[in-house]
């Protein structure tokens, strides 16, 4: 008998598998573990406006990805097959044949990476066949499917091991696990605009089936906001006909959010629009609310501790059949801990601040740092305060009012804190990457509640 599969063993379209009971799987994990490599089981990969599922997929640092079909062949069934290659098998170092899902994988890796390559290596499981019954199938079968490129059922870590470091390729240094956000961009978050791959508690928060009510717990600048963009992107994905939203209570902080999506949206390679995932504040969502009724399958509430209970009390009411997932709910128990916060430290000084930032400025320029951002009132002495950094320091840098909030920096200068609204200089002071200067002339509530309230940051 013929066996299609033979001429096709890597289709773009491929059935999900269950390898719950797999015995070979489980010494694949062994290895997985001992060697910090990453292993990915029935997922998607989403580009543009396409999808391919993939069913098992390895990501090894420093060499690329080994994708594997999974066969539950019996060794009866192929000893009687008659093996065919069509006319488009393409046969070549990398692959046991010609491979669509491949080259959906590459074609999404490259347009991430502007332009670059990456090395899929084509491995085949075989579930139900031992080393020594494959020792006994006809040439012609061991010709198209090389034992070499072939995981057995009594085929130990060790031996995958070996079988996969004697793949060709070149070793690349750049291949890092960063890079699987590339392929999966579900797991990825930016940092400084760059493509990062997620730990693995938020790893676990994205594939996650979500509960009734969910409540992520972090410090500021622990990834939470970035988090939920990139799930809400995630679960429009995989519905299109799930209703998102995101609400958050100052409307200072939904512009950010709405920058954020769009940028997560054009650095995952996804056709998605901002209309798909609605953004409001706490007071257009309410006024949204008066006139449709028939709300959201899904909604996000951004820094819950910035809420009233009551009002939390009336979106939990709004979504009592559907799902609502809190950031910060004071009195919810956490259903995802976000442990590591990336604000590194906050100091305080009382000085001349036109003094004291031309020289913590300038000596920041000569260590060639330019991630700068400085925020100020609007008081008169500030006025030249530009100019006089450009001159003093050669660095021309924008002096922003406390209403425009851009992107976190990795040093920030805030200035007039006694003269803002708190929550403004409580959110700014934790928007570093690296340090926080506040600059103050005379002491007030502002800088003494944000002394008070820091000590709680200071073991992240």
């Amino acid at each position: 008998m013929n066996i299609s599969v033979f001429s096709n063993l890597f289709q773009k379209k491929t059935s999900l598998i269950d390898t719950s009971k797999s015995l070979v799987l489980l010494e694949l994990k062994k290895l997985v573990s001992k060697y910090d490599y990453e292993l990915f089981e029935n997922k998607t990969i989403y580009h543009r406006s396409e999808q391919c599922d993939v069913p098992l997929l390895l990501f090894i640092p420093y060499r690329g990805f080994v994708l594997f079909e999974y066969k539950t062949w019996s060794y009866k069934t192929l000893k009687k097959s008659k093996p065919k290659v069509s006319s488009h098998v393409e046969k070549n170092e990398y692959t046991l044949s010609y491979d669509n899902v491949s080259d959906f994988i590459k074609d999404k890796y490259n347009d991430i990476s502007n332009g670059e390559d990456i090395d899929i290596f084509n491995f085949l499981i075989l579930e139900n066949i031992s080393s020594s019954q494959y020792d006994k199938l006809d040439d012609d079968i061991k010709e198209l499917l090389p034992k070499s490129r072939i995981f057995f059922q009594d085929c130990t870590a060790d031996e995958m091991f070996k079988k996969l470091s004697i793949i060709k390729g070149k070793k690349d240094p750049a291949l890092k696990k960063d890079i699987i956000s590339f392929v999966f961009s579900q797991y990825m978050i930016l940092s400084n605009k760059k493509a990062c791959y997620v730990n693995k508690t938020q790893k676990a928060f994205i594939d996650s089936e979500l509960l009734h009510v969910n409540n992520i717990i972090g410090k500021r600048i622990s990834g939470k906001s970035s988090l939920i963009i990139q799930k809400a992107i995630y679960e429009k994905l995989k519905n299109r006909t799930t209703e998102i939203a995101i609400v958050s209570k100052k409307e200072f902080l939904v512009d950010n959010l709405k920058k954020m999506f769009l940028e997560f949206i054009e650095k995952n390679a996804v056709v998605l629009e901002l209309s798909d995932v609605k953004i409001y504040s706490d007071k257009e969502f309410k006024n949204y609310h008066k006139t449709n009724k028939a709300g959201y399958d899904l909604i996000f509430i951004d820094d819950s501790d910035l809420f009233e209970e009551n009002e939390l009390e009336y979106y939990e009411k709004l979504q009592k059949n559907k799902k609502i997932v809190y950031i910060n709910h004071k009195t919810k128990n956490s259903t995802v801990t976000l442990d590591k916060s990336y604000h590194k430290e906050i100091e305080y000084i009382k000085s001349d601040e036109k003094i004291y930032i031309l020289k913590q400025i300038r000596k920041l320029v000569c260590s060639n740092e330019n991630d700068i951002k400085i925020f100020a009132g609007l008081g008169e002495s500030l006025k030249d305060l530009k100019d006089d950094i450009k001159s003093f320091c050669g660095l021309d840098i924008k002096i922003n009012t406390y209403k425009k909030l851009p992107y976190q920096a990795k040093y920030i200068f805030l200035l007039d804190g006694c003269k803002v609204e708190y929550n403004l200089l409580d959110y700014l002071s934790k928007a570093s990457k690296e340090k926080t200067f506040v600059i103050y002339n005379e002491k007030c509530d502002n800088i003494q509640k944000l002394k008070k309230e820091r000590v709680v940051w200071k073991n992240f």
